[in-house]
């Protein structure tokens, strides 16, 4: 399993459980059809994508898969190309065969491939989406914390300062009365300054 670390988040470039479960189930569903023998083919000159029908269908889910697992260079060429690819043979078999019906061809080239890549591409997008909505998320809280925890510090700062200038107070109260105790000879005088003091 290949995973990306990005901004602190581990994301997966591996399918979900969801992708790996429809990819199994077109190849069961395409293996199931080409042993009933359904194929596409016919006998007249629009039926010219000859082969499976489970081929068919294989291929919308190789495209698909393509764009949604791809690289993003991948990403972004593919359904470019499947869009140029539709347009040309549409172009190209309408002036072949000279007839409306051509665009049928076109059609079905379009559905199989330049379709496939537009939903990988949409189903991409979304998935990109969400993941920067959940890095965005997992950086707020984080600066949440950290404006908790500066808020905290900020507040225990100001009560130590708060309590040094109480207790400085208080110790400069004492050292005065301490120093008028000493200083006056007299008894009740000091008495009542040591008294204060004990305060």
């Amino acid at each position: 399993m290949r995973c990306v670390l990005d901004g602190g988040v581990l994301t997966s470039t591996r399918p979900d459980r969801d992708a790996v479960a429809l990819a199994v189930s077109g190849l069961l569903g395409g293996l199931l059809l080409w042993l009933l023998g359904l194929h596409t083919q016919g006998g007249h000159p629009f039926s010219a994508p000859r082969g499976n029908l489970a081929t068919i269908l294989m291929f919308t889910d190789v495209m698909y898969a393509a764009v949604l697992y791809g690289t993003p260079a991948a990403a972004r060429r593919l359904p470019v190309a499947t869009l140029l690819v539709t347009v040309a043979s549409t172009i190209g078999f309408l002036a072949w065969f000279r007839k409306p019906e051509a665009l049928l061809i076109g059609l079905v080239i379009g559905l199989v491939s330049f379709i496939p890549a537009l939903t990988g591409v949409s189903v991409r997008s979304h998935r990109t989406a969400a993941d920067a909505a959940r890095l965005a998320a997992a950086q707020t809280a984080r600066l949440a914390e950290m404006d908790r925890t500066q808020a905290v510090i900020a507040e225990r700062a100001r009560m130590a300062r708060e309590l040094h200038d109480m207790v400085a107070g208080h110790l400069s109260a004492v050292a005065i009365h301490s120093t008028a105790a000493l200083s006056i000879d007299e008894p009740e005088t000091s008495r009542n300054a040591d008294g204060a003091a004990r305060r």
